[in-house]
Parts: C-alpha cells; sequence; structure tokens
C-alpha cells in the first residue's frame, strides 16, 4: 500500500530558521508575505545549527532538532555549512537525524524574469543519504587517501518511489535517471526500474549525466522530472536554475517520512547580507511548497500569484534581476498585490 505523500498536519506551528547572511532578511520578507496574506501559521523560531561566520561548526543545535521533531515541518533560510575534515557537514546531519531522505529543487521559468530558456520546468529529486553524503575514507598509503560513495539498491528504491509518487500527483509526464556512467547494470539504474515499472503512466528514460547536461540546453521542454544521487543531481540542478535565473529563484524541499524542511537554493551571500539587497523570491517560493505540503492550498496559490504578478510587472524588480528595488519595496511590492 503506498503511503500518503501530503498529509494534513494537525498543528499549524512551523520551525522557522533564519539562518546567516541574508538568511534573515529572506525568512523576514516572507514572513511578513504569509502575514500579509493572513496564513493560518504560528512560527516558532530556533536555530538549526551553532555555526556563524567567525566560528564554523559541525555542532547541531538540539533545541532547533527538538522543534523540527515536534512541530513535524520546518522552513530555513541559507546557513554557514563549511567542510570540516574528517566531519560530516552539519545539515547533512541534520537531514539524517530527522530521516529526511529525500530533496526536490523545483527550476521553473517565471514570466517576466528574462532568461533564453522559458520552457524550462524541471523538478530535480536527489538522495540526501548515500553518495557523498556518506564517504568512507582510507588512507592507503602515505600520499594515497582512497573515497568511497556507496549507493544501495534500497535508497535508490526509496527515492525513486517518493519522486514517481509525486510525479503522479502533480500530474507530471515523465522521469528521466541520471548517472554518470550509463551502466545498464548498474544499482542506481536497477532500483530505478524497479519502481518505474509500477507507474505505466509515467514515460521513463535514462540518460548520462554529460549528455543530459548538453541537451537540457538545447531542450528542456524534453525534461520534466529527474532523478539522481547527490552529486550529480545537485550538478544537474544547478545547470537548470542557472537556465531560469539563478539559485535565488529555485525553492528546495527536503521529505521524510515524518517530517518535512523547506529551504532556499542559494548560500548566504555574505558579500549582500544587511544591505537590503537579497532577492526572497527562492523564500517565498519555498514557503508555497510548504503551505501545498500542509495542503494550505488557497493560501498558497494566493502567494505564489502575488510574487508572480510583480514579477511579471517588473516594475518592482531586485539588482540581480536587472531592477534597482530593494528587498523591502520588492516585498511591499508583493504584499500589495495580495
Amino acid at each position: 500500500m503506498q503511503r500518503t505523500l501530503h498529509r494534513k498536519i494537525a498543528s499549524t506551528k512551523v520551525s522557522l530558521f533564519e539562518g546567516n547572511g541574508v538568511g534573515p532578511e529572506v525568512v523576514d520578507s516572507m514572513v511578513k508575505v504569509f502575514d500579509a496574506a493572513q496564513v493560518p501559521i504560528t512560527w516558532e523560531p530556533s536555530e538549526i545549527t551553532c555555526m556563524d561566520a567567525k566560528h564554523p561548526s559541525t555542532a547541531i543545535d538540539s533545541h532547533g532538532l527538538f522543534s523540527l521533531k515536534n512541530n513535524k515541518v520546518g522552513i530555513k533560510g541559507p546557513v554557514y555549512n563549511p567542510p570540516a575534515l574528517g566531519e560530516t557537514l552539519a545539515l547533512v546531519q541534520v537531514r539524517k537525524n530527522l530521516g529526511l531522505y529525500a530533496k526536490m529543487q523545483v527550476c521553473k521559468s517565471i514570466s517576466g524574469i528574462s532568461n533564453r530558456f522559458p520552457k524550462t520546468d524541471v523538478l530535480c529529486f536527489t538522495d540526501n543519504f548515500e553518495g557523498c553524503y556518506s564517504p568512507t575514507q582510507i588512507q592507503t598509503m602515505p600520499s594515497v587517501l582512497e573515497v568511497s560513495k556507496p549507493t544501495s539498491f534500497a535508497q535508490t528504491k526509496q527515492i525513486a518511489q517518493f519522486a514517481f509518487e509525486y510525479a503522479k500527483k502533480q500530474s507530471r509526464k515523465s522521469i528521466t535517471a541520471l548517472h554518470k556512467v550509463h551502466d545498464q547494470n548498474s544499482l542506481f539504474f536497477k532500483g530505478c526500474r524497479e519502481v518505474a515499472k509500477h507507474f505505466p503512466d509515467l514515460e521513463y528514460h535514462e540518460s548520462n549525466l554529460h549528455t543530459a547536461s548538453g541537451r537540457v540546453l538545447k531542450e528542456p521542454q524534453n525534461f520534466d522530472c529527474v532523478i539522481s544521487n547527490n552529486l550529480h543531481g545537485n550538478l544537474f540542478g544547478s545547470i537548470c536554475a542557472g537556465m531560469v535565473g539563478g539559485v535565488q529563484l529555485c525553492p528546495v524541499a527536503n521529505y521524510g517520512k515524518e517530517v518535512a524542511l523547506f529551504e532556499t537554493s542559494h548560500g548566504c551571500a555574505s558579500n549582500i547580507a544587511h544591505k537590503n539587497l537579497a532577492n526572497p523570491t527562492g523564500m517565498i517560493l519555498s514557503g508555497v511548497l510548504m503551505l501545498e505540503y500542509l495542503n494550505l492550498y488557497e493560501h498558497s496559490q494566493k502567494v505564489q500569484k502575488a510574487l508572480f504578478s510583480t514579477l511579471e510587472r517588473g516594475q518592482m524588480l531586485t539588482h540581480d534581476l536587472g531592477g534597482d528595488s530593494t528587498l523591502s519595496q520588492f516585498t511591499k511590492a508583493i504584499i500589495l498585490s495580495l
């Protein structure tokens, strides 16, 4: 029996993590828009990691984890996630601790934002647990370090199952499995095929990462949903994000069986932090994904419509989109469009 993909959360309390850099600014923009739209949510502010730019650390904030486990849903701004030698990245620890095995990045062209790929509408599904997120390092010689990046049949099936269920629910047409080496006998492709045969209404394709990366630039309309491991999926997702105008426009959702965490694709952008220059579009769209997850469709459509109409008019665009509006002015314009 298939599990319910998006379930109704009894509580409307949501864990809120501002993050670092431009995080507090874009999160504040989203909260103001949601408040103006009268979204029935109670925010529970917290922290997700014990780090900042001056004091990088891989420690996880226990209060933040408790908040997420208790509320079952959260949303966060970008956080500093510096690599630490021999340690697992903090955000990877968070995802594993909460069982957030599936990541989805939405890369869709938005009317009013100039780009050369207006037909782009791709959902990128990637694994949050294995591959580069679970490396094993063995120093076999003083100058040789062997690194293994595991991929299991069970985890591949789990992420594929989620992707196919989501695609079907969203009335998508096709799913393409991507891998670096197009080996017909790879566990990754075997796992995807095993799931694909239970979804005959969805077209299933397989492709080499290099081939797909070239094709999506020529014919983006032929890519609907994509499944890959975290390294290759993140690379392909970055290409698709660039095609629609940048990662600041692309929302991300991390799903588990009990918990969901929504976030932006972009980093902390410390060079423009506290200057009122950041673009909150990706943060607001991440919030829209969260509202859909909570079955608050009327509110999600209201917020999305106001955001898109503001972008389409083109009179209040932030600097990264060729405009001269500040984050505050852009936020006010969205609120006036509600």
